[in-house]
């Protein structure tokens, strides 16, 4: 094993070729023998000759599996390695799978930051098997030097992507995908193609290769392809190595120049704020908003920058930090959006798919407020959150209990605070004489709610709510001394409820005459919540007098409220929504029923 040595020792001096030659002399004198195999692959893994490793690797397993390797000096413990040795075509194969799976949620097409190319998603895959990288991998996991968990960490590494966040520029036209007809570099039409080079020019510096940009890597000429990228566009940039967020209109790093940035007025920023991991921001001139030495590189990390962008959004920084889409906190994510404005009216609805993880069909010509209420509908039918139904503003035509206009959420949430088990139970003892005669009414109250199924039901516009029901007394509208228009403000009387004002946009539904209208045709409703489940569920088990008063307790807490006007049967449609507190618990007793309403 002269050669053998000798290969050894001058692959240690970094004499790579040489350290080759003795390993071939070694093979040539002893074929097949493993520890001739170990110093050529040592040899040529040195001096990185991938292809030539490979095959020394293909033709070890082989001898191999054949049980024709001589392990003719198995005091030599480098020998056995090359029994773990895997077929380079088979670890290919897998190497293929995870490419495929991971390509399969990237966008269809991204920039070569390094050639300026747009290229396919196939293109993407071919750069990729061509790489020393991809070959440095196949031979690390044959060879056995790495496990299968590195071919995952690798490919992900070596397809990471970086998203453009940026608005749209209205003075000069954006390129398209049929503009780039060469590499981005060498282009110099149409004007905005300046602003495609700048951002591919910042990724490759921050040393990534591929890029994507909403203005080019979507075909929008191709109907399909550009309404699967609205719906999976959230999706990408959750999965980005970073996004860049390019506001140009900022010159300066002043507080007040970057909370001003229209950029976040605008729908779509919505989802590339809250979504993407890292985010860096850019000036207009292409340099770094934040500057110097201890800068974060995701400036997501920079306290100072999360108090402007909470001052800017109306954000909380935990949101802005981490955020998952989903149903949860759909009215604060309503109103986080309806500062927002969109060229595209229907885009203000479907910009927030990705922020809920829903999807919707994309159609446009629907106009906005089909499209608005599709979603709404879709939140409400997904997660049974009735949140929706809190805004102030004028119906939609897709369902009255939904508004014409995001904006319609501008307001705060109102949230009833929860009861913590030591008021419950004072509340309990206050109410136990006060309603003991009128308890008797809750078990007709449990009966009737077993008919119907408390979770709300939204298809086609029309919302079915399980909910208890106030009749009506009496309504007034508030004269304004001086107004120069009749007010749209009303005083309600209702049973059991303490008077409440409600402001109706649309006063045809309370005029009179025409059409004759009486209290008898509006009732307040209070939704069925999950607040409700122990008093109003006698299955829960436990004293039915307790749960009745708990019942009683919950009862008893102020509600938002929905008021209103009946139709035909049980048809109703929304007029108004206020926060409303009850007056009398021992005349909603005897007085609230259980319905289950359609409001269209």
């Amino acid at each position: 094993m002269l050669y053998a040595g000798r290969s050894h020792a001058r692959l240690m001096q970094e004499q790579f070729i040489a350290a080759l030659h003795d390993a071939n002399k070694c093979l040539h004198l002893k074929p097949r023998v493993a520890i001739g195999y170990i110093r050529k692959f040592e040899a040529l893994y040195s001096a990185k000759d991938y292809d030539g490793v490979l095959e020394t690797l293909s033709i070890g397993v082989k001898d191999a599996r054949a049980r024709t390797l001589d392990m003719s000096t198995p005091e030599d413990e480098t020998e056995v390695s090359v029994l773990r040795w895997r077929n380079p075509d088979e670890v290919a194969v897998n190497i293929h799978r995870v490419v495929e799976a991971l390509t399969l949620e990237m966008p269809p097409r991204l920039f070569n930051t390094f050639t300026g190319q747009l290229c396919e998603r196939n293109d993407v895959l071919g750069t990729f098997k061509k790489s020393d990288a991809y070959k440095h991998l196949l031979i690390l996991v044959a060879s056995g030097r790495a496990v299968d968990q590195t071919i995952i960490q690798s490919v992900k590494y070596h397809f990471q992507y970086v998203m453009l966040s940026h608005r749209w520029d209205t003075s000069h036209p954006e390129p398209s995908k049929q503009d780039i007809i060469a590499d981005v570099y060498s282009l110099t039409k149409p004007k905005g193609v300046k602003k495609l080079k700048q951002f591919c020019r910042t990724a490759a510096k921050l040393g990534f290769e591929w890029a994507w940009s909403d203005t080019c890597c979507i075909d929008k000429s191709n109907s399909t392809e550009a309404q699967k990228s609205i719906t999976s566009m959230a999706t990408w940039y959750r999965r980005s190595a970073l996004t860049i967020v390019h506001l140009a209109d900022v010159p300066g790093p002043a507080p007040e120049l970057f909370e001003r940035s229209d950029w976040f007025t605008r729908g779509w920023t919505l989802q590339e704020l809250l979504t993407p991991p890292k985010i860096r921001f850019y000036k207009s001139d292409w340099t770094p908003l934040l500057e110097g030495q201890g800068t974060p590189f995701n400036h997501k990390e920079h306290e100072p920058t999360l108090d402007r962008l909470t001052k800017a959004t109306g954000i909380d920084k935990g949101s802005l930090r981490r955020f998952t889409p989903s149903c949860n906190d759909v009215r604060e994510r309503l109103r986080w959006a309806s500062h927002r404005r969109t060229t595209e009216e229907e885009d203000i609805a479907y910009s927030l798919m990705g922020v809920f993880d829903l999807q919707i069909p994309v159609m446009y010509g629907e106009l906005k407020q089909k499209a608005l209420g599709r979603l709404l509908q879709e939140i409400v039918g997904s997660s049974g959150d009735l949140s929706v139904l809190q805004w102030s503003g004028t119906s939609g035509s897709f369902s009255s209990c939904l508004p014409a206009d995001i904006s319609a959420f501008q307001e705060k949430h109102w949230k009833s605070p929860r009861l913590a088990p030591d008021d419950i139970a004072r509340s309990i003892k206050r109410l136990r004489q006060k309603v003991a005669e009128d308890l008797n009414n809750i078990p007709s109250l449990q009966r009737k709610l077993r008919k119907y199924h408390p979770a709300p039901l939204f298809m086609h516009g029309r919302l079915t709510l399980t909910c208890f029901v106030h009749h009506v007394k009496d309504f007034r509208r508030v004269v304004k001394r001086g107004s120069p228009r009749e007010s749209g403000l009303y005083d309600v009387w209702a049973q059991g409820l303490k008077p409440f004002q409600v402001t109706v946009e649309s006063t045809e539904h309370l005029s009179t005459p025409p059409p004759l209208r009486n209290q008898h045709d509006f009732v307040v409703i209070r939704p069925w919540n999950p607040d409700f489940h122990n008093g109003f569920t006698p299955d829960a088990g436990g004293d039915p007098e307790r749960l009745a008063l708990e019942a009683c307790v919950q009862l008893e807490r102020p509600f938002y409220a929905l008021l209103l006007s009946r139709r035909r049967s049980r048809y109703y449609r929304r007029v108004a929504g206020a926060v409303v507190k009850v007056g009398d618990i021992m005349e909603v007793l005897r007085t609230i029923s259980i319905e289950r309403l359609e409001i269209f």
